[in-house]
């Protein structure tokens, strides 16, 4: 889960993420420091582009795992 440092919504990210992992489901959460909502898309540019890259990574390990 990418969550922003700023965003109104973090509280609810954090719970969400919290209450998956106690269910069992393995959770990846990072909070990206610095960011609001939708820094994705709107940046600031450099952790835009990590946190793309870390979907595509965690893409690209489930791909694998599931072709395995």
């Amino acid at each position: 889960m990418l969550i922003a440092e700023y965003d109104a919504f973090r509280p609810e990210a954090e719970y969400y993420s919290e209450k998956l992992k106690a269910s069992g489901v393995n959770v990846h959460e990072e909070i990206f420091k610095g960011c609001t909502h939708a820094f994705t898309h709107l940046g600031p540019k450099e952790r835009a582009e990590e946190a793309w890259k870390l979907v595509a990574e965690k893409i690209r390990a489930a791909a694998t795992s599931y072709e395995n």
